[in-house]
């Protein structure tokens, strides 16, 4: 699909295809991305400088509903509730 738009780049039917393509394989891994996001979740400390900033960008992107990617004062003040307890 990616080399006949390249071919045929003035076809919006092409294009809207791609779209459509790309969205649904986002759609179908998203709970994939989010399983795996979970497990490197639990080493957070063992990341690389910058890397849970990445995966955080790509996780709103995809999951923005999800409490992994949500602002970190968002995340303390849960973090507080559930500690009150």
């Amino acid at each position: 699909m990616k080399s006949a738009v390249e071919r045929e780049p003035q076809r919006l039917d092409l294009r809207m295809k791609l779209l459509e393509t790309y969205y649904a394989a986002a759609a179908t891994n998203r709970q994939g991305f989010l399983d795996i996001v979970q497990k490197i979740a639990e080493q957070r400390a063992s990341l690389n400088t910058g890397d849970w900033d990445k995966i955080a960008w790509m996780g709103r992107q995809i999951a923005s509903d999800d409490n992994l990617f949500a602002p970190a004062a968002a995340q303390s003040d849960e973090e507080d509730l559930a500690n009150c307890a």
